[in-house]
């Protein structure tokens, strides 16, 4: 029968609490990470986000039906309805369907050509980076960024722990 005495069991409960510790700290640095990739992802879509029209650019018809609405249009409301959000190990960035553009967010962004067929000169101005998927966009072309800000989180989150 083995012998156990009160150093080992000391020793055994400082080191589950080192790693407990350790994984709160990694924890915690990749909630960091998963916030500022959500960040770089949401700066990159609102660039790439095409120029809500202006009064100017709709016709009288469509004028005559927006003045019975509560509603006011103004240049720059996709970009500006472009919200992000992240908790704890996962993020998203998104168009709220409550917010300012939500149904010309996803006309944009779905239906490219169906119904979106003319862009516009604040559109035309951001050159070929604004165009349909500007969300999905954003991501892909920022994975190589996103996949070294999550790394750098995680050997922080250890290097702190072994402190």
């Amino acid at each position: 029968m083995a012998e156990i005495d009160a150093n080992s069991v000391q020793g055994a409960l400082a080191l589950a609490d080192a790693i407990a510790k350790a994984g709160e700290k990694v924890g915690k640095e990749v909630a960091r990470g998963v916030r500022r990739a959500c960040l770089v992802v949401h700066r990159e879509s609102v660039k790439n986000a095409p120029v809500s029209p202006t009064n100017a650019q709709y016709s009288k018809a469509v004028l005559k039906r927006k003045k019975r609405t509560a509603r006011k249009m103004h240049p720059g409301g996709l970009s500006r309805s472009i919200e992000w959000d992240a908790h704890g190990y996962s993020g998203s960035v998104y168009v709220a369907s409550n917010s300012e553009a939500a149904r010309y967010a996803k006309v944009i962004h779905d239906e490219r050509y169906k119904r979106w067929k003319n862009r516009g000169p604040g559109t035309i101005a951001k050159g070929s980076r604004a165009r349909e998927k500007f969300i999905e966009r954003a991501m892909t072309d920022n994975e190589k960024a996103v996949g070294e800000i999550l790394e750098k989180a995680i050997e922080k989150g250890i290097a702190d722990a072994s402190k």
